[in-house]
Order: structure tokens, then C-alpha cells, then sequence
């Protein structure tokens, strides 16, 4: 049985695509007392749907999976990889992307060799999901990768390793599309007693962002380091949540706007439940930082209105209105564990937050790790439902909501803006050889604007003399795909995908 606690949503935002608001499904891979285990760790957009990431197998057989379905949940494609020589490590949200500098999509771990040691491992797929390679990247002793990013021709990917098989640090490589190593650089040395990982990395002009976490004898923070384009270290910022021992790292995006917000499990208490006695995270909190120092200038913490016992969040991505979606779980003396979603402006406002489980007798474990904002401005989210008092095994669990992230259709629109019947910024003809005509359809007017590339590389901008809503953009850059930013005489920022061919 499905139950669900819903808030209904009060704000009106405007689309082009209300026609596929409707597009609402829920997926559920196995049955219950079925021997397989089903795990979904990571969900993409495909061209025309959805693609997911998991593992899937019976005690001492596994395989990974990648799944592609239609718009309305329907499974249209499939590919299935053994690895018989070693074990494939699952569960990272951001180890899996659809990369848009190649076609297809790249997923990077760690794979434990038969003599037990670990090597960092990548598989690329093309569009229809068929392997292009596989590659094994034995650089230190155990290697494990954790996440990694598109640049604007290669990949940075973030890991941790470790020369005695216990206790990590942590490292940045640079490979090229075909997965050649380019440089590797130890961002934090291995230690006797403390781990180090990497996780989320966005590039700002000349710079690596990239974030993580520390744990020092049990005592864990956040860890933000910033390196030149080399993987040289600049500097390091440690943002301490005085939380307790679990692996709840620094997260880290890049806004529609540019800029750049970090997310963190915050602040702890004891929660005494005789089933569950312990310390659980109560809130997150969120800060933006200034790119050019690694400074914070905002932030703001979360959740203490929402009364949650284990507020650890799982996902943040970025909404085109320049505010995010945050991604999260919490423990329940009635269902266990639930996750939760919440949407927070460009001022970091929250607009709603909402709550989803799947009840299955007992005590079930609901684990929703990734959220993605979907074709038509809702959200799709993956994760697993678990519950041991019925059978040992998971099931996969796949959740399609709308804009205000409700399961029934409440006639609610994505993208906030001033107008409800109007899209907030034209840009046409788009694509387009090189020139643009950018136009606001409503006041206020603009008065300057950016284009930024798929790294985050402000590549072209100007500055207006007289403010306008209306102006023509030439351009010389490769063909490719970019983001145009324009910022309003009230201080509004909008912003539109355009592709140069």
C-alpha cells in the first residue's frame, strides 16, 4: 500500500510545457519475498524520457543495469553487465551522468579485483545503452572514484584511495573522452587515523571547485577545496556541522544564476527510541560563496519547522528559476525512514516542502538518493524501498511528481515568475549559427548579460548603457551548447540553454 502526506501548493508559475504536466508515474522494480535484490542509485533525462543506474542480482550473482523509459514510466530499453572478475560498488547519486559533451551516458565507482584490491573503474554508454568501453584505473593502491563532472572536452574525477587498505585521502584526475589519464593530483595526503572524500566539483573560470567531507576521529565536517585548472590546491575551507560519525559529505552546485551554493547536514540531538536510540542530524543548511574567494556571503539553515529526527539530505540540484531542489530523509516511529523534498527560491525562501514513503507492514526503509528536474518542470527521483521484517532483499523505486512535487495533479506550473501566462526570457532563433536576438516579453527591462559555457566559463558578456528588454547577441563561439544569463534593472536574473551549430 502507497500512503502519502501531501501539502498543496499555492503558487502559479509559467511553462511552455503545461501540456506534459500530466506525465505522473510510479515505478516499483520486484516483488515483495522475491530473492533478487533491485537498487536504483542515480536517474537521467534522456532525449524522450528517463534513464536509471542501479544493481540488480541474487546472493552471489550481480549485474548493473542501466534502464531507459518513456515519458509515462513505460520500460523501452535496457542493458545488463556482468562482472565476474569483481565486485561493482553501487549507491552514489553523482556517479552517474548523462554528459552532453558526448552522447550517452558515464558511470565511474570503485571494483574490488580478485586479490582484493580496489581500482577505480568507468563505463561509457552511447545514447541507446549499448557499452562503449570499460576501463580500469589502478592508480594507487585502492582506488575508489566517488563522483565526477563534464568540462567542456574531459572529465574531472573525484575519489579517495588508500596505500594500507583502511583510513583515505583524497585526489582529483583529469581523463579525456576516451578515459586517457591526463594528470592526477592528491588534493588531501592519506592519514593514520582520519578519511578524506571528494564528492561534487563545478568549474568557475580558472578554478576547481570541489567539495567533500573530513572525518578526524569521529568528529566529521564538510571540506571545500578550491584548485587551478591544473588539480593544484589554492585553498581549503572546512565547514564543521558538529555532527556525529556518518558519511555525510559537503554538497555542492551551481545555481542558473552562476552562482555557487554549498549544502551541509547540520546540528545534532539524541533520539531516544528503544528501537533506535542515538544522534541524528536535525537540519541542513545552505550558503552561497563568492567564486572568486571561496568566501560565504548567505546562508540560511532548515527544518526546524518540519520536526525532523535524521534531516540528512541526499541530493541538491539546481531549478532554471535560479533557486533548488533539495533531496533528503528523515526517521519516522512509524514508517522508519521517509525522504522528503524541498524547494527553496533564488533568495533561498522555501516555497514547499513534501514528504513520500511506501509502506509495506513494518518498518520500511525508503531511500530516494537522486532527484532530477524532468521534461516538463516537475521531478523524477531513485532510490530503494527495504523492509526486513518481510525479506532481506531491495526494490527498486522509481517517483514522478509534479512542479510542487505532489504525486496527484494540482494544476501546478514550473518556473516562477512575474507573469503567469508568459515564459520569462526569449531567446530565438535558437539554435542559431551565432546570433541571437534575447528579449524580456514584461518588465522590468535588462541591463546586462552573459553567456557562460558548460563548465561554468563566463565566455562572452555586456554590459548595457541604457537599460533595454530587448537586444541582439553575435556571437564567434564553437558550436555547442551554453547558457545566456541576463540580469534585470531590479536585480532579477533569468536565463535560457542556447545551442550554437
Amino acid at each position: 500500500m502507497v500512503i502519502r502526506h501531501i501539502l498543496i501548493c499555492f503558487f502559479f508559475v509559467a511553462s511552455h510545457h503545461a501540456e506534459a504536466q500530466f506525465d505522473y508515474f510510479e515505478l516499483i522494480e520486484g516483488e515483495i519475498g522475491d530473492n533478487v535484490a533491485e537498487l536504483t542509485a542515480a536517474v537521467e533525462l534522456s532525449e524522450n524520457g528517463y534513464v536509471s543506474w542501479g544493481l540488480t542480482g541474487t546472493l552471489g550473482d550481480s549485474q548493473t543495469y542501466i534502464f531507459e523509459y518513456d515519458l509515462f514510466g513505460n520500460k523501452v530499453d535496457s542493458n545488463f553487465i556482468s562482472h565476474p572478475d569483481g565486485y561493482v560498488y553501487i549507491g552514489e547519486n553523482n556517479n552517474f551522468i548523462k554528459s552532453e559533451i558526448q552522447s550517452g551516458y558515464t558511470y565511474v565507482c570503485g571494483k574490488l579485483k580478485d586479490n582484493d584490491s580496489l581500482v577505480g573503474f568507468l563505463i561509457q554508454f552511447d545514447e541507446n545503452l549499448d557499452t562503449l568501453y570499460t576501463i580500469e584505473y589502478p592508480l594507487f593502491f585502492e582506488t575508489y572514484f566517488r563522483g565526477f563532472t563534464a568540462l567542456e572536452d574531459r572529465y574531472l574525477l573525484l575519489g579517495d584511495y588508500s596505500p594500507t587498505g583502511s583510513f583515505v585521502g583524497s585526489f582529483a584526475t583529469k581523463i579525456s573522452l576516451a578515459g586517457e589519464v591526463q594528470w592526477t593530483e592528491i588534493l588531501r595526503e592519506h592519514q593514520p587515523s582520519d578519511n578524506f572524500a571528494n564528492y561534487y566539483a563545478e568549474r568557475v573560470g580558472e578554478k576547481y571547485f570541489i567539495s567533500g567531507l573530513v572525518m578526524d576521529n569521529g568528529d566529521q565536517y564538510g571540506m571545500l577545496s578550491i584548485t587551478d585548472l591544473e588539480g593544484n590546491l589554492l585553498a581549503e575551507i572546512e565547514y564543521y556541522d558538529q555532527s556525529y560519525d556518518d558519511w555525510s559529505p559537503l554538497g555542492l552546485t551551481k545555481l542558473a544564476n552562476g552562482e555557487l551554493m554549498v549544502v551541509q547536514s547540520l546540528g545534532y540531538e539524541e533520539y531516544d527510541d528503544p528501537l533506535n536510540q542515538g544522534f541524528y542530524w536535525k537540519n541542513i543548511r545552505l550558503a552561497k560563496i563568492n567564486p572568486e574567494t571561496g568566501e560565504e556571503y548567505w546562508s540560511q539553515i532548515y527544518h526546524d519547522e518540519n520536526d525532523l529526527i535524521f534531516g540528512r539530505w541526499m541530493d541538491i540540484e539546481p531549478t532554471d528559476d535560479g533557486g533548488a531542489i533539495v533531496l533528503g530523509i528523515s526517521y519516522s516511529d512509524e514508517i522508519f525512514l521517509y525522504n522528503y523534498l524541498m524547494k527553496i527560491d533564488s533568495e533561498g525562501n522555501e516555497e514547499w516542502f513534501q514528504t513520500y514513503w511506501i509502506e509495506e507492514g513494518g518498518f520500511a526503509v525508503n531511500w530516494l538518493r537522486d532527484v532530477e528536474v524532468a521534461h516538463d518542470g516537475g521531478y523524477i527521483m531513485a532510490g530503494t524501498v527495504e523492509n526486513y521484517d518481510i525479506d532481506p532483499f531491495s526494490r527498486a523505486w522509481i517517483l514522478k511528481v509534479d512542479a510542487c512535487g505532489d504525486t496527484e495533479w494540482q494544476d501546478c506550473q514550473p518556473l516562477s515568475t512575474a507573469n503567469p501566462n508568459e515564459v520569462s526570457l526569449k531567446v530565438y532563433p535558437n539554435p542559431s549559427t551565432g546570433a541571437f536576438t534575447v528579449e524580456l516579453p514584461f518588465e522590468p527591462s535588462f541591463v546586462s548579460w552573459e553567456i557562460l559555457d558548460l563548465s561554468g566559463r563566463q565566455v562572452k558578456s555586456e554590459s548595457l548603457t541604457g537599460s533595454t528588454d530587448k537586444t541582439e547577441i553575435r556571437t564567434d563561439l564553437p558550436s555547442g551548447l551554453y547558457l545566456i544569463i541576463v540580469k534585470t534593472k531590479s536585480g532579477e536574473v533569468h536565463s535560457q540553454k542556447i545551442q550554437v551549430h
